[in-house]
C-alpha cells in the first residue's frame, strides 16, 4: 500500500501543476538593428515587454516597461542592442503574455532563436 500511495505521489509530482505551469507561447517580434515592434496592428495594446540577455555571464536588462499601454507606433522602441548575444523578450500584447527569443550575430545579422 505504502508503494502503491508512493508512486502515485511520485506521478503527480512529475507531471506539474498543471496548465499554469506553461510558459507563453512564442510570438515573433520585428527586430531591426535600430529598433524592436512588438505590434504593429492600430488596435494592439503592449502593456509591458522586458528585452534581456546573458552577457559574459552576467544576466542583462536592456530595456523594460511596465504598466503601460503603448500603441502602434509606439509599440517599436528605439534601440541598439549589442552584436554577438542571444535576446530573450517576454511582453504582453492584448492582455496576453508571449516570448520570442532571436540572435544577432557579430556581422549584424538576425536570427530567430527557435
Amino acid at each position: 500500500m505504502k508503494r502503491f500511495l508512493f508512486i502515485n505521489f511520485f506521478g503527480l509530482f512529475l507531471q506539474g501543476c498543471g496548465v499554469g505551469d506553461r510558459l507563453p507561447p512564442i510570438k515573433p517580434i520585428i527586430v531591426d538593428p535600430d529598433f524592436i515592434c512588438f505590434a504593429t496592428g492600430k488596435n494592439d495594446v503592449v502593456s509591458s515587454y522586458i528585452i534581456s540577455s546573458t552577457m559574459n555571464d552576467k544576466y542583462k536588462v536592456s530595456s523594460v516597461k511596465e504598466r503601460v499601454a503603448l500603441r502602434y507606433p509606439e509599440t517599436c522602441i528605439k534601440i541598439t542592442l549589442p552584436r554577438g548575444y542571444v535576446y530573450s523578450t517576454m511582453y504582453t500584447l492584448n492582455n496576453n503574455f508571449y516570448r520570442y527569443a532571436f540572435f544577432i550575430d557579430n556581422n549584424g545579422h538576425i536570427f530567430s532563436a527557435y
